[in-house]
């Protein structure tokens, strides 16, 4: 665990208010590392639900224990806002100060408002390119690790393109 990265997760449900879902929230996190967002220190590794990183849910669920997020499970999901003490103050604010919006804000924002199958072959199609995955083979290693999101590839890939993800590619 890492304070930083529990404290940077911290500020990202504190900015989007609410993040529904622990799947929602990694890929995030994982979209706005390859955004270049060097506050999000974590590493990632292909997992069934696409990029998954340890530090990020033990970074999470540090921050749940403390109580500086509130984890709520609401149907079949976790639903995180950030935690409030007694007084009606924002924890977060206590430990690192009321501070200007970080960088990723708005990317993070935008981020939130896709549906989650949409982040996840985002967050896949990311991390194929980051390990040096190039067109048909990009393509036919997307397809062959999320057969069941083979329709996203499209938009996915023109999204990436647009924002120019990842910042990073392997050599």
């Amino acid at each position: 665990m890492s304070l930083d990265g529990a404290l940077e997760i911290a500020r990202l449900v504190r900015e989007l208010e609410e993040i529904n879902g622990r799947k929602r929230l990694q890929k995030i996190v994982h979209l706005l590392a390859a955004n270049g967002h060097t506050e999000f220190p974590h590493r990632f590794i292909l997992y069934y639900y696409g990029p998954f990183s340890r530090a990020v849910a033990t970074d999470l669920d540090f921050v749940c224990d403390v109580k500086v997020v509130n984890e709520e499970l609401k149907g079949e999901k976790y639903v995180y806002t950030l935690g409030v003490d007694d007084a009606g103050s924002w924890r977060l604010d206590d430990v690192t100060g009321a501070e200007e919006l970080p960088a990723w804000t708005e990317f993070a924002k935008a981020l939130n408002e896709e549906d989650t199958p949409f982040l996840e072959a985002l967050s896949t199609l990311v991390y194929l390119k980051e390990a040096g995955y190039k067109d048909k083979e990009l393509k036919d290693e997307f397809d062959r690790v999320k057969p069941h999101l083979k329709k996203q590839f499209d938009d996915a890939s023109e999204y990436a393109n647009k924002r120019k993800l990842p910042k990073k590619v392997a050599k």
